[in-house]
């Protein structure tokens, strides 16, 4: 690690150089602030929140005013959302909730700015479906479940209605059923466990078979509380054979 920092050290002392001598080429401001984010996110890995902290802060500001200056490239916001998105994270990681959730609607916003500026690139609007399924998540550390929920439902929507579009895009299909499972985890914390059981139908529906255990589980649980007792005995005793240690527990 220490090496690493080095060399992206002296990376960004060219990449500066580079900035100020050419600085109407847009690709030295670009990879300039690529760099900075990339060791913020090394310097996370070594416990150094506050200068990771610092290195997410300039990238953001250059981000910025790249977006600003070019407000028809695309890359350049994806990429200021990216940066608000880590920073959101690592703000979250240190307790700082309210100014994480700051960043997440940023991030989020630009999303929807994207995807509504270019409605014919599915992408943008898979990526607009991770955000909101993202901010599900926070609304969920931050004791809102129910505004979660309504998170979660527009991501859900968002990705249906691409897949109703492209028919197969195996990241949509990804992002839906983690969209269902997050809506099912809430709905258990309200005790609406019916309501959960039908999401984990759902997020399974959407799962290779061999990575359906854990979310069958979850599901059985849900029955349970539901009063569908011999459908969860049912699905757990199937699940029996070659389970690990936690989900024979489980069972």
């Amino acid at each position: 690690a220490d090496d690493a920092q080095k060399h992206y050290d002296l990376a960004l002392g060219l990449q500066q150089e580079l900035v100020a001598d050419f600085p109407t080429v847009r690709a030295y401001r670009q990879e300039f602030a690529g760099s900075q984010s990339n060791l913020g996110g090394l310097l996370l890995t070594r416990g150094r929140a506050d200068d990771a902290q610092k290195r997410y802060e300039v990238a953001i500001g250059l981000r910025q005013r790249l977006a600003a200056d070019f407000p028809t490239v695309p890359t350049y916001r994806q990429e200021l959302a990216d940066s608000h998105s880590r920073l959101g994270i690592l703000l979250m990681g240190r307790g700082w909730s309210d100014d994480a959730q700051k960043h997440y609607e940023l991030a989020l916003g630009i999303h929807q700015k994207l995807a509504a500026d270019f409605p014919d690139i599915v992408a943008y609007r898979v990526n607009l479906a991770g955000y909101q399924c993202n901010f599900g998540n926070l609304l969920i550390e931050l004791r809102k479940p129910t505004e979660a929920l309504a998170w979660y439902g527009r991501a859900i929507a968002t990705l249906e209605g691409v897949l109703k579009q492209v028919k197969t895009d195996v990241t949509a299909q990804q992002f839906l059923r983690n969209a269902h499972a997050g809506r099912a985890t809430v709905f258990d914390h309200l005790k609406r466990s019916a309501a959960a059981a039908t999401d984990w139908d759902k997020a399974v529906e959407l799962t290779p078979e061999k990575e359906r255990a854990g979310l069958r589980m979850g599901r059985a649980g849900s029955r349970v509380r539901a009063g569908q007792v011999d459908e969860a005995l049912k699905e757990v005793d199937k699940l029996v054979a070659g389970a690990d240690a936690e989900s024979l527990y489980g069972a």
